[in-house]
């Protein structure tokens, strides 16, 4: 069945966690730094960051410029605006530049998001429902832009600095500070780290104050990938629901 519908949870799932995937509930867990340190009124929220945000931004480049394509398995994490454990899902992803990209998160939790440059794709089987929308100039603004998009455009829709951590070896781990330029995004903050040049974790606070972690294991940077990863087949007996 071919159902047509004004939704879109495709895009921000594309956003890469800007919106919590409706997941498990997570077992009690300590707070990551990562979260406190960017708690308001955290005694960890005051960090430095280099002076010259130039130098960050063209950092950053260099790191994500030699990646055509990454794949890794990844633990979500969502917190809420006080800390607290809100939802928990595994997963893994693959993705290519430009604008190819799959996400496939494991049950009981079951989605899987596939573009391929010109539509998204979104299947929950738990639904029994895919929903179809075009890809868009939108897609620039969210976190995917990082792995699957033009890293060109990385400095006109984001300001980048430099996370100085003091405990880390600058030598083997940096973390950068995105945050959108937009008036209207899907999230306020944005955090990347990379250990010995490979991503290695991601930190989203939205506009409601929550925080998602989005922690990467098995990461294999420019691996093959057969176009099939992102071409998706609609399975038997379920609703099509067109958004555009």
């Amino acid at each position: 069945m071919i159902m047509k519908r004004t939704m879109k949870p495709a895009l921000l799932l594309l956003g890469l966690l800007a919106w919590p995937l409706l997941g498990n509930a997570a077992e009690e867990a300590g707070v990551p730094d990562s979260v406190r340190q960017l708690q308001s009124g955290s005694p960890d929220a005051d960090l430095q960051f280099e002076a010259a945000p130039g130098e960050a931004l063209r950092e950053l480049v260099q790191l994500l410029k030699p990646l055509d394509t990454l794949s890794a398995e990844f633990t979500q994490r969502v917190f809420s605006q006080n800390g607290n454990a809100m939802q928990s899902v595994e997963g893994s992803f693959k993705a290519r530049r430009p604008g190819h990209f799959f996400w496939q998160t494991a049950a009981p939790s079951a989605q899987t998001l596939v573009t391929d440059g010109d539509f998204i794709w979104l299947y929950d089987p738990d639904l029994e429902q895919v929903t179809v929308q075009k890809m868009s100039g939108e897609i620039q603004t969210t976190p995917a832009l990082l792995f699957s998009g033009e890293v060109a455009a990385i400095d006109e829709h984001y300001t980048v600095r430099l996370v100085v951590t003091g405990d880390k070896d600058p030598d083997e781990f940096r973390m950068f500070e995105l945050k959108p330029k937009a008036t209207e995004s899907l999230f306020e903050t944005l955090r990347i780290s990379f250990l010995e040049g490979k991503p290695v974790a991601l930190l989203i606070q939205d506009g409601l104050g929550q925080f998602t972690v989005l922690e990467l294991s098995s990461v294999n940077m420019n691996p093959s990938i057969p176009d099939s990863v992102f071409k998706f087949e609609v399975p038997d007996g379920v609703d099509v629901i067109k958004d555009f």
